[in-house]
């Protein structure tokens, strides 16, 4: 099989191609991961194990703003009272439809 023509697209593929180069070439494990990235189209084994490992966002964030404030009657005698913000990111599988962006809200 000529392996010249194989370009992985996974981690477990170029580990596959690695060991494929290694048996063929009699080279060390390391160097043929390293040539096995280099079909794939990455720098080096490293740098595709990192390219290939980050976590794709797919969907669509939506950011919940709430604004809170201190009761009055939680407060302590004589002090002042205490207000915040929290904000809250949520990943939607599909978009919202402009239209009932204002009625789903509210």
């Amino acid at each position: 099989m000529l392996i010249a023509s194989i370009r992985p697209s996974t981690v477990d593929g170029i580990k596959q191609l690695a060991k494929k180069i290694k048996r063929e070439r009699s080279t060390t494990h390391t160097e043929a991961l390293d040539e096995a990235s280099r079909q794939a189209g990455y720098e080096n084994f490293v740098h595709a194990r990192r390219q290939l490992s980050t976590p794709k966002t797919e969907g669509f964030p939506v950011y919940l703003s709430i604004h809170w404030y201190e009761r009055l009657a939680d407060r302590p005698a004589g002090g002042t009272r205490r207000a915040g913000r929290e904000i809250l990111r949520v990943q939607l599988v599909s978009a919202i439809a402009r239209g009932d962006r204002q009625a789903s809200c509210r």
